[in-house]
């Protein structure tokens, strides 16, 4: 089966395929580091892995090789819901000598995220296909859609809140973090959450317009989440 791609996706794909392999062999780096001494390196290294994997798992459907190995559907290496809570508590940690125990709960939407594709991931092609027909299901994956930009914006906000109360001068490494941090914030916060909306919303007046359910043999292209919501079909 011949895959014929634009160049434009070759390029994204390039780029992604990077960046996979940087986040998750630096991510490696960091949580095995031996003498670490502060839960931030362990925060960033887990932030980096969780990235790296959701990358993935965009490159793999962008790239249309989910769509030649139904199977990938739905593995669990999607942890969008991660990506934002975990920079957030990477930034607070960097200013506190340790997180309360309330700070963890920002985790439990990640959470329950990998364990519903961890549940999912690896069962057969058969019930993915009739999971996927389910309404409830397809509804959860237009939430995720949504949540998604919605924590990524939320997190970062509250982010940049901590950089701007922060004394700098209390220690001298401080000010550079917060230099490099504004600038990557302010970057991360021109994502395209009104595409994203967009999308989830055409996607299920789609499904309801269609009322149609899919079949074993067709990919699940329309409510599929993924970073860049981009799906390349192989001809």
């Amino acid at each position: 089966m011949e895959i014929t791609l634009p160049i434009s996706s070759l390029v994204i794909i390039a780029v992604s395929g990077s960046g996979v392999l940087f986040s998750l062999l630096v991510g490696t780096l960091l949580i095995s580091q031996q003498e670490k001494k502060h839960i931030s390196i362990s925060l960033l290294g887990i932030l980096l892995i969780l990235s790296g994997l959701t990358l993935l798992n965009d490159l793999l459907t962008t790239s249309g090789i989910s769509n030649r190995y139904k199977s990938l559907y739905f593995i669990p290496i999607f942890y969008s819901l991660s990506i934002g809570p975990l920079f957030y508590l990477f930034v607070k940690s960097k200013f506190r000598n340790r997180l309360r125990v309330t700070d963890y709960l920002h985790l439990l939407a990640p959470l329950m995220q990998a364990l519903i594709y961890l549940g999912i991931g690896f069962r057969s092609i058969e019930f993915k296909s009739e999971l996927y027909n389910n309404s409830l299901f397809r509804q959860y994956l237009t939430v995720e859609s949504f949540v998604f930009p919605v924590f990524l914006l939320i997190y970062l906000l509250l982010s940049l809140q901590i950089l701007k109360r922060c004394n700098t001068e209390t220690h001298f490494w401080q000010k550079d973090l917060k230099l490099w941090l504004l600038p990557f914030q302010k970057h991360r916060l021109s994502l395209p959450v009104g595409t994203k909306v967009y999308e989830a919303t055409k996607d299920q007046i789609e499904v309801v317009m269609s009322g149609k359910r899919i079949d074993t043999d067709i990919p699940f292209v329309k409510v599929e989440p993924g970073i860049s919501g981009k799906v390349i079909l192989l001809e």
